[in-house]
């Protein structure tokens, strides 16, 4: 299953019935309400460029399905806009010679370098589902290396800065929900006990610089917590077709001890 599948396997709040992810999860549980009345958001160039990279280091065959580099300059022309078309209804994204190019300098970072080489042997992409409290939830796994207890998912970023920087990074975006969900996925299906994750942040500007990271069992057991909060509240939402806003009622607000 390619990227493009797998992205529309996903419910959606048209289509209850598809499998939930992570980010599902995440975007959801900020506000039922809001995620069951939006709409289709449109791909952000960060979010093309990290997909363009995962795509470069670990599914380059399905670049030529998956992606078409565009020969022109612009779409102005009757010309272009009918090439732009034309991929776009053969489910291609379509990309710049200059995003191709700073995507494959990223690529060739994490690929050309010892990053991966001390995990071992190990498999791209894997997707991997279960049975959840009665959904199927999955996930694609980046890097899963045959013979360590880690998982491993590379990520994109404007900025690495301080380690206290990538554990805001990691909290706020539920990158410790998506380390338990994609553990907890693994053991389900293979019958294993893998029991560590790991990222690998690297820099989409020169010199692309990296780090290396790895989850705590208490920050993956915080994770695992707030996934199957969401995902009750997940199924209590279908079940009952009532999304509920993120403040229901009227709540009192009472004085902060700052304030007094």
């Amino acid at each position: 299953m390619n990227a493009t599948q797998y992205h529309a396997s996903k419910a959606t709040p048209l289509n209850l019935k598809g499998a939930v992810s992570k980010s599902l999860l995440w975007d959801f549980y900020q506000s039922p309400f809001k995620w069951r009345h939006s709409h289709p958001k449109p791909e952000s160039p960060a979010m093309t460029l990290g997909s363009l990279v995962h795509a470069l280091c670990f599914t380059p065959e399905a670049l030529e399905t998956e992606y078409a580099v565009s020969p022109f300059d612009s779409f102005r022309t009757n010309e272009a806009k009918t090439w732009k078309a034309d991929m776009e209804l053969a489910g291609r994204k379509v990309i710049t010679q200059d995003q191709h190019e700073e995507a494959s300098d990223i690529a060739d970072c994490v690929m050309n370098t010892d990053l991966l080489f001390r995990f071992g042997e190990r498999d791209y992409e894997v997707q991997v589902e279960a049975e959840m409290l009665g959904i199927t939830v999955k996930g694609m796994i980046d890097i899963a290396p045959k013979h360590t207890r880690s998982l491993v998912d590379l990520k994109t970023t404007s900025n690495i800065g301080d380690l206290n920087n990538l554990q805001r990074t990691i909290i706020n975006r539920g990158y410790h929900w998506q380390a338990a969900l994609y553990l907890d996925l693994w053991n389900t299906t293979t019958g294993e006990d893998k029991d560590e994750f790991e990222f690998i942040f690297v820099e989409t500007t020169h010199p692309y610089e990296w780090a290396e990271v790895k989850l705590s069992g208490k920050l993956i057991d915080a994770g695992r917590n707030a996934y199957m909060k969401a995902l009750k509240l997940w199924v209590k939402c279908v079940e009952n077709n009532h999304f509920p806003r993120s403040i229901e009622g009227i709540q009192v607000i009472d004085c902060p001890f700052w304030a007094e």
